[in-house]
């Protein structure tokens, strides 16, 4: 019994191995985490090997605004990049729920991540941009 027991565990702790392996294959950031009013911010999909991150939702109260693709391989290693632009509708402190995302076969969750949108000041002021051409002879 002792033997099926041991044989047992040991196949829990390579599972759990497994499992943490692949958590550490994807991350799930935001681009940058603080913005203007009406600027907008990317939720970065990035994995490591070749599966690509496919967010299967998008997160609610978001203008989406498009997404972006890239590829790096240093050394043989190959990192996937899957970038979602979004704006906030008004400023405040958001939190996007954990979000579906399909990597392969596999489908995870993005963790929960904050967003910062801050009110733009200069353009509740008054303050217009300035717009200068000079031509050189």
């Amino acid at each position: 019994m002792a033997f099926f027991k041991n044989k047992l565990n040991m196949f829990l702790l390579l599972f759990m191995a497994a499992m943490a392996m692949c958590a550490a294959d994807f991350q799930a950031v935001l681009e940058p985490s603080a913005v203007m009013e009406g600027e907008p911010f990317t939720l970065q999909l990035i994995t490591q090997g070749s599966s690509r991150a496919e967010l299967q939702e998008l997160p609610k109260n978001f203008i989406y605004q498009g997404s972006s693709q890239s590829t790096r391989i240093v050394n043989g290693d190959r990192t996937n990049m899957v970038g979602y632009q979004f704006i906030a509708p008004a400023p405040g402190n958001y939190k996007l729920p954990p979000l579906k995302v399909k990597m392969g076969k596999k489908v995870l969750t993005t963790p929960e991540l904050t967003l910062q949108v801050v009110k733009d000041t200069a353009a509740a002021q008054g303050v217009e941009e300035l717009f200068a051409r000079a031509v050189l002879g």
